[in-house]
């Protein structure tokens, strides 16, 4: 009976992450009254183990969630690690590998690609990655690709492109892992734009970005990721040289942010500004912007 009611609040909390910035503040008080009896569980030799630890290593990557959209690093990486432990003690990969691809992500917001790029290589060196499923394996040869690219690494970079574009599911829903691998019908060309991106090939990189970041609402696009794909389409459009694209599709990014008061999409938003200013610094059109950015 716990588990079954500690489960129905695990996938409230998926739903629930899923409505922003309604929904998101409820999951703490979820998971606040599931994750204590799971953890305990999870950690106690029973017939009722591994599916405890299997619902707490879910518990732990909705806290890092959460950290994420608050901007708080250091709990993203701390929950990542332990969603990953307890994935380990379900003894289900699929959940051991989600868990790595949010603690990479973490890295990668702190700036440590390299330490992004040995996570993502320690995923597909798991014993069990060739039965991980589809969406999870095109994920983790996607972040692969990104940070091959980001580490000067074009020719694998590539490589690992197309092998996610080979492996990832045209419907990520129906994916056996799709409630906890955090990854949907965006995931793969945000990485595929980064990838591009940090390969130089700009016009296809921005093709990429703005394939999802669009200017209004799309259905089935969270917002969250409209305003991901926005601030890179805006962030090319600066390494292009193009100031009306930038403006543009930044000025939106940060809406979307500020909209769903979503931390790290604010960060990224105005770390795109200071690449804006270093390279117009006398620019009406990108002090204006600024000064709107900050009137909050």
């Amino acid at each position: 009976e716990l588990l079954a009611t500690c489960a129905t609040g695990i996938t409230a909390c998926w739903e629930l992450r899923r409505s922003q910035p309604t929904g998101l503040p409820l999951v703490p008080r979820l998971l606040s009254a599931s994750l204590p009896p799971l953890e305990q569980a999870a950690r106690q030799s029973s017939p009722s183990q591994s599916s405890a630890a299997y619902l707490a290593s879910q518990g732990y990557l909705l806290l890092g969630v959460l950290a994420d959209h608050y901007g708080k690093l250091d709990y993203m990486e701390a929950a990542s690690q332990q969603a990953r432990f307890y994935g380990q003690l379900a003894q289900d990969v699929n959940l051991e590998v989600a868990a790595l691809t949010r603690l990479a992500v973490a890295y990668d917001y702190k700036g440590n690609y390299v330490k992004g790029l040995e996570t993502y290589q320690e995923a597909a060196a798991l014993p069990g990655f060739s039965g991980v499923s589809p969406l999870l394996q095109g994920r983790v040869y996607a972040g692969l690709a990104s940070t091959n690219a980001y580490c000067s690494q074009p020719t694998q970079a590539l490589s690992y492109l197309s092998r996610a574009k080979e492996v990832y599911p045209d419907d990520p829903g129906v994916d056996p892992s799709y409630q906890f691998a955090l990854c949907g019908n965006t995931t793969l060309a945000l990485w595929e734009g980064l990838t591009l991106k940090h390969t130089e090939d700009y016009s296809a990189s921005f093709g990429v970005f703005t394939r999802f970041g669009t200017l209004t609402p799309t259905s089935g696009v969270l917002e969250q990721n409209r305003a991901d794909h926005l601030n890179y389409a805006a962030s090319v459009a600066v390494r292009q040289k193009d100031l009306d694209a930038a403006l543009l599709y930044l000025d939106a990014a940060e809406g979307i942010a500020q909209d769903i008061q979503h931390a790290m999409r604010l960060s990224e938003v105005h770390d795109t500004l200071r690449s804006m200013r270093l390279l117009w610094p006398h620019e009406a059109k990108v002090k204006t912007l600024q000064e709107k950015f900050y009137q909050y």
